[in-house]
């Protein structure tokens, strides 16, 4: 601004301030410099002033992105010509405004104004199949068909539609191709999930010795993430620090993208500690990855890594990292979290909201969940969902069904697939048979959602649990499709809970016929050992060996002095392994000593033969303890 003032004052004192070309100039720096009403008012007072003039103010209202104004300043130019046109257009385009790009295009040609290369560039990039068609036709009659710009974007325009013969056609058709033009037809090929033609345009480019940039990587990486084509991925990471192209910000997001997908969490993490440059994205891959890896504890300390690096979080950060606060019921460092949301602003944020709702639900801390959700404004199913999952995994099935018929009466949200699995799921925890019926078959008739494999899987968990193992049997046999081995094995998990063990037999030959099933071999080879058939447990459990089905390993956490720490099984060594037996059964003693003591106090008496207590005026009965009064001893 001192910059344009000062130059502005040179003119007026050297007596320049009515030369046109100097007062162009001066107007384009108070627009480079972002003061437009300087600008409008320089204009304004010229003794004299020509297109150039007008146009350099109007390109500034319209890259400031003020249509408005744009389009008032626009009604009242002196001349317009093909320039101006073209800046309005744009402005429409950026705005999303087709219909009003359209139509300028339209009256530009019935004003005898004819297009150039910029215009058709830019409205097709607003318009539909059908007039992108026409178009088409116009820029083969004006003779800028072989413009790059042009090209490219009628690329586009025939990808977007899934006309892959006639995007080709243009692009033999062009003379000269620069890397816009390569870039935009791989991109085609390669969001229409054509792998091998992607390549092979890949390989003709280089053939014709044109470099690609990061922008030709980041689409071949995209189909290769989609079709998990790691051998070539790998190929591209190679060429990419080949070219040079590997340091760039865009090109090493994009190798993010990829590891994450493909679950490479190693091959993630060393991309990310060579990166010189990481913005929010970067951190936002990696922390989502390893929270979904099993790593939650990491990803959390790296939020905090991230502040100390000046990254500003947005919301999908706090998505994640409170997603992986959840999955560890790390309660205290989602609290934590909770506050950085607060003091960026971002507690009302639907998107943010949601999660946070999403975490207390997850760690029991329902009072806080539904403070928050009742103070979420403009809430769509997302939070409803979280709440309603919530009190379903907490045992509040009532709760559950009650705020589902809360919002059924606001009608200002519609339940989805997932609503009703929460639903389900809580009338299933809670011995609900009636109300879990009801609302499978008002899913269908009220609501017009089909059932998939998560809602059977509950009205078999509800028939299960209510002992109705037959209608359980018979409702998977009735499904519209295959069960799957999670159908299966919450029927055979309710054949173990309650012992029947012929009907187990039969549910575990369609459970062990699903791939890859490990939770039927473990339910039916424990349930043998609990039915003292130890050879049928142990054959059970050799047969999933052989068929290399993996049990998922149980991982724990913990919460000392501030800092969660993980562990499974497997991971505990010799040492440990032999203390934590020694600390639990201390802390056994110490626990049953105390109890002891208070019992005492109270003149209670002891049970010998089963070390139960009965007090004055009531027994304590254990489960397998039929005798009362007799065999007691003060």
């Amino acid at each position: 601004m001192l910059e344009a003032q000062r130059v502005h004052g040179s003119l007026i004192k050297g007596g320049l301030h009515a030369h046109i070309f100097r007062c162009n100039l001066l107007l384009q720096l108070y627009v480079s410099s972002g003061f437009l009403q300087d600008a409008h008012r320089l204009l304004l007072s010229m003794p004299a002033s020509n297109a150039v003039s007008w146009n350099t103010v109007l390109s500034g209202y319209v890259k400031s992105r003020s249509l408005s104004e744009a389009l008032q300043f626009f009604r009242n130019m002196p001349e317009i010509d093909t320039h101006s046109r073209n800046s309005v257009i744009s402005c429409f385009a950026v705005h999303g405004c087709c219909s009003e790009a359209i139509a300028h295009f339209s009256e530009m040609r019935r004003s005898c104004l004819s297009p150039d290369r910029f215009t058709y560039s830019t409205i097709l990039t607003v318009c539909g199949f059908e007039v992108g068609r026409q178009i088409h036709g116009l820029v083969f009659k004006s003779g800028v068909d072989h413009d790059v710009f042009t090209a490219a974007n009628l690329v586009r325009l025939y990808v977007d539609y899934d006309r892959l013969g006639d995007a080709y056609q243009v692009f033999v058709e062009v003379s000269i191709r620069d890397i816009v033009v390569w870039n935009a037809l791989i991109s085609g090929f390669s969001r229409n999930g054509r792998c091998d033609v992607s390549f092979n345009l890949f390989k003709k480019m280089l053939g014709e010795g044109m470099l690609p940039d990061a922008y030709t990587f980041a689409s071949l990486l995209d189909v290769c993430a989609a079709q998990l084509a790691t051998r070539k991925a790998v190929q591209l990471h190679a060429l990419a620090i080949r070219f040079g192209i590997s340091w760039d910000l865009f090109m090493s997001n994009c190798l993010l993208h990829f590891y994450s997908k493909c679950e490479s969490v190693l091959d993630l993490v060393k991309v990310f500690s060579e990166m010189r440059e990481r913005n929010v994205v970067s951190w936002s891959i990696l922390m989502a990855t390893l929270a979904q890896s099993g790593f939650e504890n990491k990803s959390v300390e790296l939020f905090h890594e991230m502040e100390s690096s000046g990254i500003k979080p947005n919301s999908f950060i706090f998505v994640g990292v409170l997603g992986a606060c959840a999955r560890m019921a790390a309660l205290d460092r989602g609290k934590q979290v909770h506050g950085h949301v607060l003091s960026f602003g971002m507690e009302l944020d639907v998107i943010t909201g949601s999660a946070i709702i999403d975490m207390y639900a997850k760690c029991g801390e329902m009072d806080s969940a539904l403070k928050l959700f009742s103070d979420l404004n403009n809430k769509d199913i997302v939070p409803w969902n979280g709440m309603i999952s919530g009190y379903a995994q907490c045992g509040m099935a009532e709760k559950a069904l009650q705020l589902f018929e809360e919002m059924k009466q606001l009608g200002t949200v519609k339940p989805n697939e997932i609503t009703f699995v929460a639903l389900l799921s809580a009338c299933s925890h809670g011995g609900l048979l009636q109300e879990g019926c009801r609302y499978f078959e008002s899913m269908v008739s009220d609501h017009g959602i089909e059932p998939i494999a998560e809602h059977y899987a509950c009205i078999v968990d509800l028939f299960g649990r209510a002992g109705l193992l037959k209608d359980a049997f018979d409702f998977v046999l009735s499904m519209p499709f295959d069960p799957d081995g999670v159908i299966w094995t919450a029927l055979l998990g309710a054949c173990r809970k309650h012992g029947n063990i012929r009907m187990a037999r039969n549910v575990a030959g369609h459970a062990l016929a699903c791939k890859q099933n490990s939770s039927s071999y473990v339910l039916l080879s424990n349930m043998y050992y609990g039915s003292g058939r130890w050879t049928e447990g142990l054959e059970a459990r050799l047969l999933m060996d052989r068929k290399g089905a993996k049990k998922m390993t149980g991982r724990s956490w913990i919460n000392v002095r501030g800092r969660v720490h993980s562990f499974t099984a497997i991971t505990l060594n010799e040492h440990s392994s032999k203390r934590i037996p020694r600390v639990l059964a201390s802390m056994a003693v110490t626990r049953q000593l105390s109890r002891c003591k208070r019992l005492a106090e109270a003149g209670v008496r002891h049970c010998k033969k089963h070390n139960m207590v009965e007090g004055p005026s009531q027994s304590l009965h254990h489960p397998h303890c039929i005798h009362r009064k007799k065999g007691w001893t003060g």
